[in-house]
């Protein structure tokens, strides 16, 4: 989470890097720390393995393979406000999605989607538009791509609430986390719905 957010109470960081952890976990990424410790440019931060590689592949799969993982980035990019987001929605309160929400609009998430949403939308106006469409649709084009992210990051918090909600206590309480901590978490969640006692 970006340090130029206003003000976020450490529930809501809690929250957002969890929306992040479980996003990029269903994705296929090892979790490798997850913390709400701040640094110099960051309120928290997931650190992961991404699964998704470009090696060894032709021009053309490489190419289909780079647009797969920058939506793959993209949607965990807008899980962080996604997991912020469920949090306030379980308490009545309902958020705007990222791309209209002031507060959100400067966070480094939702930049680094929008770069990723610009790159992927200019490469495909390139293959499949004129120059002069390009130009007329490409802000629609990036709201689509940012829209289809977060509603991609949303359905998978939603769904997955549960090892969202866990992550989120246990880093309040801990701080930081390892990968080996969060898939625990996620194993305990789990055995929690098969044996609820």
């Amino acid at each position: 989470m970006s340090a130029r957010l206003k003000d976020p109470t450490l529930i809501e960081i809690a929250y957002h890097e969890a929306g992040h952890a479980v996003v990029a976990w269903r994705k296929g990424a090892e979790p490798i720390e997850l913390t709400i410790e701040p640094g110099e440019n960051y309120l928290g931060r997931l650190t992961r393995r991404d699964s998704l590689s470009d090696r060894g592949l032709d021009f053309k799969r490489r190419d289909e393979a780079r647009d797969v993982m920058a939506m793959f980035s993209c949607a965990i990019g807008l899980a962080g406000p996604a997991g912020e987001r469920e949090y306030w929605a379980k308490r009545g309160r309902d958020l705007p999605p990222p791309w209209k929400d002031r507060r959100l609009r400067d966070s480094q998430d939702h930049h680094h989607a929008l770069s990723l949403a610009f790159a992927a939308t200019i490469k495909a106006e390139r293959e499949h538009h004129s120059p002069l469409l390009a130009k007329v649709s490409r802000l629609q084009a990036v709201r689509d791509y940012l829209e289809h992210a977060f509603i991609d990051a949303e359905a998978i918090v939603r769904r997955d609430w549960l090892y969202v909600n866990a992550l989120a206590k246990t880093l309040v309480r801990d701080k930081t986390m390892s990968g080996a901590e969060i898939l625990a978490t996620f194993a305990r969640v789990d055995e929690d719905r098969r044996d609820p006692e």
